[in-house]
């Protein structure tokens, strides 16, 4: 009987080095909120706003890049772009520290909303 071969997968996020260049809050306490916020089709009292602020003491309220590959349920907040215009290029690297020959990545992206 044949059968097919599959690739081991793993994440290789999970033992990278990950940097940003900007994030919500890192400067000073700044309000951000979900995107969907903007469309006109939902009323105001629908919209989730929150604070980032990383150098505080609330960790709820702290979304560093290193959310992003840690595993645990948390993520990275960029900042808005009341702060300019600059923030429509925030660049992200994953220094996965070799040399590594993938034929598949699979990214998974998700949204804030989707994890409220």
């Amino acid at each position: 009987e044949e059968s097919a071969l599959f690739p081991v997968v793993f994440n290789l996020a999970t033992r990278s080095r990950i940097t940003s260049n900007a994030t919500c809050g890192e400067n000073e306490p700044e309000v951000f909120c979900k995107l969907v916020e903007h469309v006109r089709i939902f009323p105001a009292e629908n919209r989730h706003c929150d604070i980032c602020d990383i150098r505080g003491s609330n960790r709820k309220q702290s979304h560093p890049i290193t959310n992003a590959i840690d595993g645990r349920n948390s993520w990275w907040q960029s900042p808005t772009i009341s702060n300019g215009r600059l923030m429509n290029y925030v660049q992200i690297d994953l220094d996965l520290g070799q040399v590594v020959n993938c034929i598949f990545f699979l990214i998974i992206i998700l949204a804030y909303f989707l994890l409220l």
